[in-house]
């Protein structure tokens, strides 16, 4: 049942990663509308021994294919749907627009279906990072935001060769409401040219996940003006993962709240940056500091004093201005801060944590 869980949970999410990320840690997943489709699907190419082929209960038996076939009870298509795996596994579907009043009973993935949803979706994007406000549905640990590689600027979209939807007409997209592809008749190969000869702008996210719901410039229109779009999605990541540890009550950095006032805090950060999207995020109450890595999916605990010069280092992207910073706003001699930054920069590195780098066109933040 884990494999299960995996495969639905990135097929619903439309991103394993960020942009770099390697596709082939994203399996194939496919999801067939209707039984009866499920053996030309089969048979069509679309699917390898790697593939996990959701279909309704009821289809032929076949053996023309070495894709593993999961039977699913219900639909996971259209707000209010709900499908079942086997006896213990639910999960129901919900559009984005219901998320403040939803009654959250087990397992839910919340969608964008159309440009209502979208609005709602930046509304709540911009009370977080101005307020610091995320809203409770949105990290509670039963609710999954569908879609990412299309809502995130940075969010990695691996396509047709690892994300299929496969509707009772035999149309393909990546996703529920993304755009036409093709059939299954013009097979991966065929399907994957149509999906990368859409042009995507840069930092602009998938335009084809969501491409019947939200039209390409309104994405790239809110891309362009929310560069940390991605970093948002990824604090959802983390509040929800935090909670489910039972840590609640906390802040994340560079939405509205740092751990160090710098006294400028309007200046270009990186962590806010489309290059800084796969920074770690840092989350902190007055009591702890919980560093979070967005790749690995992991958090770590850290002390307060380390937390204050893992932040420095994320909103700056470089070694030599976070040890100035430290030095200014941290009462820190220059050896000291630079010894301490230094040390700090080891550890995470040790760890398999990756720190941004200030991309070109970004000023460092002296303020």
């Amino acid at each position: 049942m884990q494999d299960v869980l995996r495969h639905l949970h990135i097929w619903g999410r439309g991103s394993a990663g960020l942009v770099g990320a390697t596709h082939d840690v994203s399996p194939r997943t496919a999801f067939v509308e209707s039984a009866d489709l499920l053996p030309a699907v089969l048979d069509s190419g679309l699917c390898d021994g790697e593939t996990m082929a959701f279909s309704p209960s009821g289809a032929a038996p076949t053996t023309a294919s070495t894709a593993e076939v999961v039977e699913y009870e219900g639909s996971f298509i259209a707000p209010g749907d709900e499908m079942s795996v086997g006896e213990d596994f639910f999960v129901e579907v919900q559009d984005y627009a219901v998320a403040p009043f939803l009654a959250i009973a087990g397992p839910t993935l919340l969608r964008v279906t159309g440009e209502n949803d979208f609005e709602a979706f930046l509304h709540d994007a911009d009370q977080a990072r101005e307020r610091g406000a995320f809203l409770p549905a949105l990290v509670h640990p039963m609710i999954q935001l569908g879609d990412l590689c299309a809502l995130g600027g940075a969010h990695d979209c691996g396509g047709p060769r690892h994300r299929l939807f496969v509707n009772s007409l035999g149309e393909v997209r990546t996703a529920p409401h993304g755009a036409l592809l093709g059939t299954v008749r013009d097979g991966l190969e065929g399907l994957t040219a149509v999906w990368s000869s859409i042009e995507r702008a840069p930092g602009s996210g998938c335009p084809v996940c969501l491409g019947q719901a939200v039209p390409t410039a309104v994405l790239e229109a809110a891309h362009r003006q929310r560069p940390w779009l991605s970093r948002y999605l990824h604090a959802l990541d983390a509040l929800r993962m935090a909670a489910a540890r039972g840590l609640t009550e906390l802040r994340v950095s560079g939405f509205a709240e740092r751990l160090v006032t710098t006294g400028d805090q309007d200046a270009p950060a990186v962590d806010l940056t489309v290059a800084g999207a796969e920074a770690p995020l840092l989350l902190f109450n007055p009591e702890t500091a919980v560093l979070h890595e967005p790749l690995g999916n992991r958090q770590f605990q850290l002390s307060m004093d380390a937390a204050r010069l893992v932040e420095l280092l994320m909103v700056h992207g470089d070694h030599g201005v976070a040890a100035e910073m430290a030095t200014r706003h941290l009462g820190l001699g220059q050896d000291a801060a630079l010894s301490a930054v230094a040390q700090v920069e080891s550890h995470l590195t040790g760890a398999g944590v990756r720190l941004p780098a200030a991309p070109a066109g970004i000023p460092a933040i002296t303020g």
